[in-house]
């Protein structure tokens, strides 16, 4: 046959079939157990493909969920310590001490 027929998908389909009619039954046979076997790693490695995207989804946002508690805890406390530094000035405290004692940089405690 051609090569340049079984281009098509509907020839090379055609003579699949009549390739595979032409077959012994110990061919038929092994034709039909190979198939069952592409078709069993096929299922296997589109299980083996579900299930590591989703344990990748979930790696992915355990890592988002550490990530936004940390920010948040973060700006959390830079804001509790502005407010306390902000007190701190109102009562008269240098910048030098507040720094000191809040662990704000001067130009964040001159900013207040």
């Amino acid at each position: 046959i051609d090569p340049a027929l079984t281009e098509d998908t509907s020839i090379a389909q055609a003579v699949e079939l009549v390739e595979t009619a032409a077959y012994t039954e110990a061919q038929l046979a092994a034709y039909h157990k190979a198939l069952d076997v592409a078709r069993i790693e096929t299922s296997a490695l589109g299980d083996a493909r579900a299930e590591g995207e989703a344990i990748g989804e979930a790696r992915g946002e355990a890592i988002g969920e550490a990530r936004g508690k940390a920010e948040g805890k973060a700006e959390g406390d830079l804001t509790a310590r502005l407010s306390v530094a902000a007190a701190m000035r109102v009562d008269g405290l240098s910048v030098e001490k507040v720094a000191a004692l809040t662990g704000l940089t001067f130009e964040q405690v001159r900013a207040l």
